[in-house]
C-alpha cells in the first residue's frame, strides 16, 4: 500500500464516528505521518464517517480524539446515509488535487466522431419508451452522411442515410409501429438532436431491417465492422420480447422540420481539463480492543 500511496496527492482516512479509534486506526497515523516525511507535499484528510450514527455530544468527542491522532490538513465529518456534508468533503479533496493540462483542444466537446454521435441520436429515440422490450438486440448503422447540392448560400443541409438492424420481425414492429407511425416519431425526435449536433437541416433517410440473430453472428459483425468501424462503438444497443408481427417494410423518410425548432435531443458535454491528479481513501481499521467511544 505504502507503494501505491507515494504516487497520489490527496488521501483521505475514513474514521467512522460510531467506533472509538483504535490500535489499527493509531498504526495507519503513524503510517501516514511517516509517509509525509517521504512524499513532500502530499496531503491528507480525516473523514469522520456515519455522522448519522452519533449524536451531536458524541461526534464532538470522536473529532478531538481524530484530532489527537495524527496531523491533518482538515478533518471533515460526513454521512453518505443522509449526504450530510458528502458534497463538503468532494470541494475540500478536490481543492487540494493540482491542476493538470488540458487534454482536449479548446472547444471541443467529446471525441467521438460525427457518425457515431448521430448513429446514438438514432438509437436512443429509438429506445424511447420501450427500453424494456428492446434492451440489447439493435444496432445502428449509418450508412452516409451526403451535403445536399444547390442549396442557397448560408443554409447548408445534409442527406442522412441510416438503418436499424434487429434480430426478429417481431422486434420490427416494435420500431416501426401501427402503419410506421412510431418510426416516423423516431426519425422526427433524431433530426432533432442531429441538427443540434450538426448545426444546420438534415433530412433523414431512416429504415429498419431484420438481420437474423445478428449478435451470435460471426460474419455479420465482421461485416458491419469492416464496412464500417465505427459499429462495434456501439454494438450493444437493444432487445425484445416479441408482442406483435409486422410484414416487412421500409419506414417513410422523415421530412426537413422548421428551422430553430427546439431539440430535445441530450446534451453532449466533456470536460476541456481533466486533473491527472491520485487521489486515495484508507478505510479506519475497526479496534480489536474493548475501547469503546465514551458516552
Amino acid at each position: 500500500m505504502r507503494e501505491t500511496l507515494l504516487g497520489v496527492d490527496v488521501i483521505g482516512f475514513c474514521l467512522p464516528a460510531d467506533q472509538w479509534p483504535g490500535p489499527g486506526d493509531q498504526y495507519i497515523a503513524n503510517d501516514l505521518a511517516e509517509l509525509r516525511q517521504v512524499r513532500k507535499g502530499i496531503k491528507i484528510v480525516a473523514l469522520a464517517t456515519k455522522s448519522d450514527a452519533v449524536d451531536r455530544d458524541r461526534m464532538a468527542q470522536h473529532l478531538m480524539a481524530i484530532d489527537k491522532l495524527g496531523d491533518w490538513d482538515e478533518i471533515v465529518p460526513c454521512s453518505a446515509v443522509n449526504g450530510d456534508q458528502v458534497d463538503e468533503v468532494a470541494d475540500v479533496l478536490v481543492s487540494y488535487l493540482p491542476e493538470g493540462p488540458a487534454l482536449y483542444p479548446e472547444g471541443m466537446l467529446t471525441d467521438e466522431s460525427m457518425t457515431v454521435m448521430i448513429a446514438e441520436l438514432v438509437r436512443e429515440a429509438a429506445l424511447e419508451g420501450v427500453r424494456d422490450e428492446l434492451p440489447h438486440s439493435l444496432a445502428v448503422v449509418v450508412d452516409e452522411i451526403v451535403p445536399r447540392e444547390d442549396r442557397p448560400e448560408g443554409k447548408p443541409m445534409d442527406d442522412i442515410r441510416v438503418h436499424v438492424f434487429v434480430e426478429r420481425p417481431s422486434q420490427k414492429a416494435i420500431i416501426i409501429g401501427r402503419g410506421g407511425s412510431r418510426l416516423r416519431d423516431v426519425g422526427t425526435q433524431a433530426r432533432k438532436g442531429i441538427e443540434k449536433l450538426v448545426g444546420h437541416r438534415v433530412y433523414l433517410d431512416l429504415h429498419v431491417k431484420v438481420a437474423k440473430d445478428w449478435q451470435r453472428d460471426p460474419k455479420q459483425l465482421q461485416s458491419w465492422a469492416s464496412n464500417r468501424p465505427v459499429l462495434m462503438r456501439f454494438q450493444l444497443l437493444v432487445t425484445s420480447s416479441p408482442t406483435s408481427r409486422h410484414p416487412e417494410a421500409t419506414a417513410p423518410a422523415t421530412s426537413p422540420p422548421t428551422p430553430n425548432r427546439p431539440s430535445a435531443a441530450r446534451t453532449v458535454a466533456a470536460a476541456k481539463s481533466w486533473n491527472e491528479a491520485s487521489l486515495a481513501i484508507i478505510p479506519g481499521v475497526e479496534s480489536t480492543s474493548n475501547q469503546t467511544c465514551p458516552a
